[in-house]
């Protein structure tokens, strides 16, 4: 363990699994008290079992992000117990159920849920932690974006445009932010083989005509190699977590408002 982080009081939403699980398990290995929020208690509880057997620090929180009366209880749980909140992930999102193309396949319900998620929720979360960090003058905000958000994508457009949200919310909240020494960053994986992406594949093996009869692993490790960027080895999940315990340190203290991608998976091997 390190101690980049010794003292700070982190909260990881949508961190029971995927990416937000090896970012908790990375902050926490640096020292830092992981609040693991997800909406699905079990889950969550299950990281931070994970965590303490690696003698971190974490508890776990049930709460919904498009859901405010539940972030502000979350929010004022979590001041009750530790004072204080210094670093928030905005992780939690969902792909809509359908993809393209074409766009006619998405529904009107796959557009509300993944913008409500992996927009709206980053929005209400920011929202309940703003009023303490800005009267403390210090915090750290890291949302989670996606390279998808920098670039188009028909299979996944619903997607690839809230991302792009994420990205320009990201920057729009920095320069509010920065009088008060809060830095607001994006980070924009690639790839990556997690529960989310398994539940992707398999849309895609079921609506996408190119790729059915495949099997979920064949229709993700078609879209790595066709996106990879670099090919030498498998992207993980923490991955992800260590550029957030960079951005999350006193070490990034210069840095605000920038969308860092963070890219290079493999085909996956053994989903």
């Amino acid at each position: 363990m390190g101690n980049r982080l010794q003292g700070k009081v982190a909260i990881v939403t949508g961190s029971g699994g995927g990416i937000g699980r090896g970012t908790a398990k990375c902050l926490a290995a640096e020292g830092a008290l992981v609040v693991v929020n997800d909406i699905n208690l079990a889950n969550a509880r299950d990281v931070v079992k994970e965590i303490r057997a690696g003698k971190g620090k974490a508890i776990a929180i049930k709460a919904d992000v498009t859901r405010p009366a539940q972030v502000q209880r979350m929010i004022q749980r979590v001041l009750k117990h530790f004072g204080k909140i210094d670093i928030i992930i905005n992780n939690a999102g969902v792909f809509g159920k359908h993809v393209g193309p074409p766009l006619t396949n998405i529904t009107d319900e796959d557009w509300d849920q993944t913008f409500d998620v992996n927009v709206k929720g980053i929005f209400i979360m920011c929202k309940a932690v703003m009023p303490h960090m800005k009267e403390r003058k210090k915090g750290k905000i890291i949302n989670i974006a996606s390279v998808a958000g920098k670039k188009p994508s028909v299979l996944i457009p619903v997607y690839s445009s809230s991302k792009a949200a994420v990205i320009n919310f990201t920057q729009s909240l920095s320069e509010e932010l920065a009088p008060y020494d809060i830095q607001v960053n994006a980070i924009c994986p690639g790839i990556i083989w997690t529960p989310l992406w398994n539940a992707l594949a398999t849309r895609m093996t079921e609506q996408y005509p190119r790729m059915k009869g495949q099997t979920a692993a064949q229709a993700f490790s078609a879209v790595v190699t066709q996106n990879a960027v670099n090919t030498k080895r498998e992207q993980k999940p923490e991955d992800i977590g260590m550029l957030a315990v960079f951005l999350a340190s006193d070490e990034s203290a210069r840095i605000t408002g920038e969308a860092i991608s963070v890219e290079g998976p493999t085909p996956v091997t053994s989903p």
